[in-house]
């Protein structure tokens, strides 16, 4: 029977792929932790496999209905075998590297063996649901189990789908950047932003542009962090989404429109129970390859034209790397362009940077509510977190107090909004 035949040919596969696992090791130094778990999966989903073979050989048991279903044409044993085939071909292309370039490719490929690992352990769900059965159920249950199945097998399908596109999407984590600067803000500070009339006319709008400047040191990246916890605090009327970037002068990773795009289109899609069609249907035209500037662009307007509403917020674009053959800021600015041209949807874009003369170009043209620091803006800020500091730093803190209130008087004067 195919069923039976089918189910031995799995079982072989899952050997072969385990020796392509075992070949790995033996030439890897220090083998990574994913290929353990690859392991220990394909064994346990090769012992399934083995217990599912006598069902697919006895036609009379009532529990043989499950085995068809599952050797449907694209069905959990064809999608089971293309997913052994592709890690199969990842893990020999690896092997056949040199140990040095095994080091440096790992991290590209190891998102896509651990969404095609987690794949396969749905798989195994699904192939142990079809053994378990009790003989005294009637046959009348039978239909109704298949569609359980089913609707488990379809279930598993999505999940993996939507874990081969965040693994396809992966890149650089805005979190950090976000974290770091959390940490920075002293308590009490940023709250003059907050209360802005512009900041204000910004969050009760929809599909506008806020451009926040000022020079060096004014305090722009912790001013963004702000935004972003008073945006996720849930104090906005409606459901609102956020997305946000930091671009970074000291992470060449963090200065390109690629990174920034993939990021973006991520972070949306990380949010969401189930990939959109279009999306599927790039990832399958790239082959798995990374998008271009141009295809995530129109992605993420797509992404956004469908959400309920959202912020993107962009910090320091003025740190996005800056080339005159080929400029990743004018890339930047171009897509910030596209996307806020959308008739569809509803967003609001913040962007915070110095007041370059290439960016301020674009932002004459673009943005909706403009505000530039002023140095008596953060003055109270500084002063906050002068304060802060000689508070928490062990030493300082057992100064005398008129001693601590001349430096705070002295370095708030001489800050002078810096």
């Amino acid at each position: 029977m195919a069923e039976a035949a089918t189910a031995i040919q799995l079982v072989q596969f899952t050997a072969l792929v385990l020796g392509c696992c075992y070949e790995y090791i033996s030439k890897a130094k220090n083998a990574p932790k994913e290929i353990q778990r690859a392991i220990d999966e394909i064994s346990s989903l090769k012992s399934t496999l083995e217990n599912l073979k006598p069902l697919a050989e006895n036609k009379a048991d009532w529990r043989f209905s499950f085995v068809e279903s599952l050797n449907a044409p694209g069905g959990p044993f064809q999608a089971c075998h293309d997913a052994l085939t592709e890690l199969g071909k990842t893990l020999k292309a690896l092997t056949e590297l040199s140990s040095l370039r095994q080091r440096l490719q790992w991290p590209i490929e190891a998102p896509k063996i651990e969404a095609i690992v987690n794949g396969l352990s749905g798989y195994k769900t699904t192939f142990i649901l079809a053994i378990a059965g009790d003989n005294r159920r009637s046959t009348m249950n039978i239909e109704r189990v298949v569609t359980e199945v089913q609707s488990s097998v379809d279930d598993m399908k999505v999940k993996q789908q939507r874990e081969q596109i965040l693994a396809w999407l992966s890149g650089v984590d805005p979190s950090i950047n976000h974290s770091a600067a959390q940490k920075k803000r002293a308590s009490g500070t940023c709250e003059w932003l907050i209360r802005s009339k512009q900041f204000e006319a910004f969050t009760q709008g929809t599909n506008q542009l806020m451009w926040m400047h000022g020079i060096p040191g004014a305090g722009k990246t912790v001013l963004t962090a702000s935004v972003i916890d008073h945006l996720t605090a849930g104090s906005l009327p409606g459901e609102w989404g956020v997305i946000y970037f930091y671009f970074d002068f000291t992470d060449t990773a963090k200065q390109t429109c690629l990174q920034f795009l993939k990021s973006l289109v991520w972070q949306v899609c990380s949010s969401l129970d189930q990939i959109p069609k279009y999306l599927l249907d790039a990832h399958t035209a790239c082959k798995g390859a990374t998008p271009d500037t141009e295809q995530l662009t129109s992605l993420l307007r797509q992404l956004l034209e469908t959400m309920p509403s959202t912020f993107i917020v962009v910090d320091a674009l003025d740190e996005c790397s800056e080339d005159d053959e080929n400029s990743e800021r004018t890339g930047v600015l171009e897509a910030l362009k596209e996307i806020k041209s959308s008739t569809k949807g509803t967003f609001n874009i913040f962007v915070a940077s110095r007041p370059e003369a290439d960016i301020k170009l674009e932002m004459d043209e673009m943005c909706d509510i403009d505000l530039k620091i002023q140095a008596a803006s953060v003055d109270e800020d500084i002063r906050l977190h002068v304060c802060s500091c000689l508070e928490k730093d062990k030493k300082l803190r057992r100064w005398p107090k008129d001693v601590k209130k001349e430096i705070e008087d002295r370095l708030t004067s001489d800050a002078n909004g810096m």
